[in-house]
């Protein structure tokens, strides 16, 4: 590789990570990934059991909207709850990570009538594999 572009890369990365900090305080990685556990495990709690997976909260409210599996978004919130397991090692993001995947299967027998099924079973079954 070419020294001059291997130098601007790595120029850009040091620039690029120099927001990361203020003041000497570094991001804190274990802070954030406890939020999101955090609300991950809020999030458990108003699910309803019917197969269905958050997708958003509307502007103004405090509710989630929820899906089914056809919708393109369904594989974000088992692949994030794949994530929350990898990263801490706790069996309750791998038990609700695989229920949530499981969802899903329904996907295995159905014509792919586009590219968002790369969305659905990638960020879902395949960060489960």
């Amino acid at each position: 590789m070419n020294t001059k572009f291997t130098m601007l890369i790595l120029t850009l990365f040091l620039i690029g990570n120099n927001g990361y900090s203020q003041k000497g305080n570094f991001f804190n990685i274990k802070a954030q990934l406890d939020y999101c556990a955090e609300q991950a495990s809020k999030t458990l709690k108003v699910i309803p059991n019917d197969g269905t997976s958050p997708r958003t909260v509307s502007n103004g409210s405090n509710q989630w909207k929820f899906v089914n599996y056809k919708d393109w978004t369904s594989g974000f919130w088992p692949g994030e709850l794949w994530y929350l397991y990898e990263a801490t090692g706790d069996k309750k993001w791998e038990k609700e990570a695989d229920k949530f995947s499981q969802f899903l299967k329904p996907l295995s027998v159905s014509k792919a009538n586009d590219h968002d099924l790369g969305f659905q079973i990638f960020n879902s079954f395949g960060n489960g594999y």
